[in-house]
């Protein structure tokens, strides 16, 4: 899916919580965040079964 954003904000926005999100993802699978303060943040995960 491609999401045309309206505004400069919006693409600023969108842009500043894809950094942040990129940094917590490498934070938890290097081992300087655990799973258990992942969650404490507020972040949500999807279990994916076949």
């Amino acid at each position: 899916m491609i999401k045309v954003y309206e505004s400069k904000e919006e693409k600023l926005a969108a842009f500043k919580k894809s950094v942040a999100l990129r940094k917590v993802w490498e934070d938890l699978t290097s081992g300087r965040m655990s799973f258990e303060e992942f969650k404490r943040q507020g972040y949500r995960t999807v279990e994916i079964t076949r």
